[in-house]
């Protein structure tokens, strides 16, 4: 695919041009699910996914054969962009640069707080560990209290909920940097639906988090996703933006924030396209030297 997008992008052409997404979390027919508005990408495109065993549910019959679709038709359509260049393509630059000018980074001193990633879990070193252990996110010695994509979600959430609660003294009037709440869903399915997506992100107004009022999903992965996500992970991640399409039909694009092997990245899922932009890290990987033998 060409690193080139257009100049006028085809998700940006109003909110008349309303949802296909047709497939929902209660299960349809697997040719009704439509992730995109644009024609179907040809068989011989294709890439056959075999998703695991643990996706069947027995009260959502429809899902993996559901995911496998959304993967088949996310895949091909997967593109790697700078933030800036994504920033722009969605006609977001211009409010960018002026909330940058008001309030600044929302990670200004993301830097201070990273944990190092471990086999299975966060290390936090001594510097930040009475707060980490305050925010129950370590033990003593600390070591993370969640594993894999529970210790990633938890220090996540920690961070986010830290930092746009910011003031800034600087800027009269601006006393948080973000309105925007995270929704813990590690343990519960988001009501209404079989589906369980790491967090949601919900305007802090907001007494009921659904996806129909859902701004932007999390999800973690453990594994670096440095050769891009694999199928059965699309088709998962497909799922719940697919739902929220199904819920907020006049939605042109859906952003998720990815954690994966203790980096950050930020998808864009238009109506046409999936843009994927590497935001950095969110912990610091140990480098282990090699003795030669």
């Amino acid at each position: 695919m060409s690193s080139e997008l257009p100049a006028t992008p085809p998700n940006l052409r109003g909110h008349e041009e309303q949802a296909d997404a047709t497939g929902t979390a209660s299960g349809q027919a697997s040719g009704s699910v439509a992730l995109f508005s644009s024609p179907t990408t040809p068989a011989g495109n294709r890439r056959r996914v075999l998703l695991q065993d643990q996706y069947a549910d027995p009260k959502d019959p429809d899902r993996k054969v559901r995911r496998e679709t959304i993967s088949l038709e996310v895949s091909p359509r997967v593109e790697v962009v700078q933030y800036n260049r994504l920033c722009d393509y969605l006609g977001l630059a211009e409010q960018l640069q002026l909330y940058e000018s008001a309030v600044g980074t929302l990670f200004d001193d993301l830097s201070k707080q990273m944990p190092v990633i471990g086999k299975d879990g966060l290390n936090y070193s001594s510097n930040i560990r009475d707060t980490a252990i305050s925010n129950n996110l370590c033990d003593s010695i600390g070591k993370s209290i969640g594993k894999k994509e529970r210790a990633l979600t938890d220090h996540f959430a920690w961070l986010w909920e830290h930092m746009r609660m910011l003031p800034k003294p600087d800027v009269p009037g601006v006393k948080q940097q973000s309105p925007y709440s995270l929704i813990d869903y590690q343990t519960n399915m988001v009501p209404g639906t079989r589906l369980q997506p790491d967090g949601l992100f919900v305007h802090q107004d907001i007494t009921l988090e659904t996806f129909a009022t859902a701004h932007m999903i999390l999800e973690a992965k453990w594994a670096t996703c440095e050769n891009g996500l694999i199928e059965a992970d699309l088709g998962q991640i497909g799922d719940y933006v697919l739902r929220i399409w199904t819920e907020q039909y006049t939605r042109t694009f859906v952003p998720v924030i990815l954690l994966h092997g203790g980096n950050v990245s930020l998808m864009a899922f238009t109506r046409h396209e999936v843009y994927v932009a590497e935001l950095g890290p969110l912990c610091v990987r140990q480098v282990m030297s090699q003795v030669a033998g």
